[in-house]
């Protein structure tokens, strides 16, 4: 089934993806968005030139399968704009990553008009909440479109001219339009006349694409060891390394949010005795409310942060445990097994 999607000043797109979901049970709606006010990841961002890393992972519990796109014998990160089953029968999918419980949906239309990421949350339907497959693998043979994909011309319609069929069965990942209303990494806020909050948009969709698929390709130290993507005979050293590792990074961060603590409570105080004019008396009351929230916000950052670093530490440890629990009987069954075999060369 094509669908023609006409909105604002764009170009008309085909697609043939809620049939290639469709075989295996997932609606697609190509009009929509997901919400979720749940869910965050790392993103990367450019700020004046340079590169600027925002790092807290945040992903739910059901969707953690570490080393799940391990079979992938190449990657090619783009759009294919068309795509459709080459055959009906003989497709695989696996959801690789699903929205929390408490996501909604907004049209398509409604984004395209909002200027500031605050204004997603007028949109945000609480009453009507549910988990939204994200990020899908499918396995199986398919025709595409638009590998590199046509200039967009106004009042032209995007055609398949040069759609592709692939050779063999391909693996491809679908992964659903997304957006996040959680502030602390796809906005950043700043405040007019040092009380009104003014909330910026930093992080985009392809920001989020690059992380999760470099989270699950599971090129980092612990998703290589979980899913024995590569072995490595100094086990012990890389994990005395690592837990070194998050001590110097989380150490900066707690370093980081206690200054900012410090000078909440100093403009605070200021506030509360520095003997200001009455008539700012109602400014200065809102002003200590949203001081209280964020010193608040901040106390609660440094305490999840201290937990979450023993939590990783404890980790680590525990694979030092296990590894030198077995690395003696190993031992001794590798030297018993050499002592086996030069007394039968004997």
């Amino acid at each position: 089934m094509e669908s023609e999607n006409l909105y604002s000043e764009n170009p008309v797109m085909n697609t043939n993806l809620s049939e290639v979901l469709k075989v295996w049970g997932i609606d697609y709606n190509d009009e929509k968005v997901v919400l979720d006010p749940y869910y965050a990841t790392d993103v990367e961002i450019k700020k004046e030139g340079k590169k600027t890393f925002l790092s807290r992972l945040k992903i739910p519990n059901n969707n953690k399968n570490d080393g799940i796109m391990k079979n992938l014998k190449s990657f090619n990160f783009g759009s294919a704009g068309y795509l459709e089953l080459a055959k009906q029968e003989g497709v695989e999918a696996e959801i690789l990553l699903k929205s929390s419980k408490k996501a909604s949906l907004l049209d398509l239309n409604k984004l395209l008009e909002i200027n500031d990421l605050s204004s997603l949350i007028t949109y945000y339907d609480d009453e009507n909440t549910k988990e939204y497959p994200l990020i899908v693998k499918l396995k199986g043979e398919f025709n595409s479109a638009f590998v590199e994909p046509p200039s967009r011309i106004i009042g032209k319609k995007w055609t398949n001219d040069h759609k592709i069929h692939s050779s063999k069965e391909a693996e491809i990942i679908a992964v659903s339009d997304v957006d996040f209303l959680y502030e602390g990494f796809w906005a950043k806020r700043t405040y007019e006349n040092g009380l009104k909050p003014v909330i910026h948009s930093v992080a985009s969709n392809g920001d989020f694409v690059v992380s999760v698929i470099d989270y699950f390709s599971g090129r980092d130290f612990l998703n290589a060891l979980k899913s024995k993507k590569k072995k490595d005979l100094r086990v012990l050293s890389k994990i005395s390394d690592y837990i070194n590792e998050i001590g110097t990074v989380y150490k900066k961060k707690e370093k980081m949010l206690e200054i900012s603590l410090l000078e909440l409570r100093k403009k605070m105080n200021e506030i509360m005795y520095g003997g200001k004019d009455v008539n700012n008396l109602s400014n200065d009351l809102d002003t200590l409310k949203l001081l209280d929230s964020e010193i608040f916000k901040a106390k609660r950052e440094i305490s999840i942060l201290r937990e979450d670093m023993l939590n990783k530490v404890n980790i680590m440890l525990n694979k030092i445990i296990w590894i030198n629990t077995l690395a003696m009987p190993l031992f001794m069954l590798f030297l018993y097994f050499g002592l086996f075999l030069l007394k039968r060369k004997k």
